[in-house]
């Protein structure tokens, strides 16, 4: 056995062979011990949840199919996205109390 191997046995054994420690476990005690594990089951699922898309690639398993898009004219406007409309304030000398421009800029 080597020198460090020796010294650690000792001591493990010298640690393990004290007194009697005359200690229980309260309700408290195990109370807390239940909330340590359920928090840490909940951490480990909350986890997965939001890197599961990464295990998924990681392992090489491909759960998500893409779906294929339409070819889009270079020229033509996207169908698929709304309209956008920006309200924007007057300038300050032609503004009454309510009154606001709309703009329709991207």
């Amino acid at each position: 056995m080597t020198p460090i191997k020796i010294v650690l046995s000792a001591a493990l054994f010298w640690l393990g062979s004290g007194a009697t420690a005359l200690a229980y476990l309260d309700p408290g005690s195990g109370s807390m011990f239940l909330q340590l594990l359920l928090g840490g089951v909940a951490g480990v699922v909350m986890l997965l949840k939001f890197y599961w898309h990464r295990l998924l690639v990681f392992f090489g398993i491909n759960g998500i199919k893409k779906e294929e898009t339409p070819s889009k004219t270079p020229g033509a406007p996207d169908a698929e996205r709304p309209h956008r409309t920006r309200i924007v304030p007057r300038p300050a000398e032609s503004r009454s109390s309510t009154a606001m421009a709309v703009s329709s800029g991207i």
